[in-house]
């Protein structure tokens, strides 16, 4: 949980709109965002957040149905 404050509120303002600045060397439409791609495929952010939602998601899985079974146990 704290991971994932760190993660938004630190992470945001750094990587907060990657591709406003970047520079494609052609004027051809489209070609910026496919120009971006090739140069970063995956924003640090989203890796990040889908890296902790992935080490995260198994535990709150399972919290939840120590919480269920605990509840029709008793």
């Amino acid at each position: 949980l704290l991971r994932m404050v760190v993660i938004i509120l630190a992470g945001s303002p750094v990587y907060q709109d990657e591709q406003e600045r970047f520079v494609c060397n052609t004027l051809q439409p489209g070609c910026a965002n496919v120009c971006y791609d090739i140069f970063s495929p995956v924003s640090q952010l989203r890796f990040w957040l889908i890296q902790s939602v992935s080490v995260l998601l198994p535990s709150a899985i399972f919290s939840v149905y120590v919480l269920h079974r605990g509840a029709v146990l008793a």
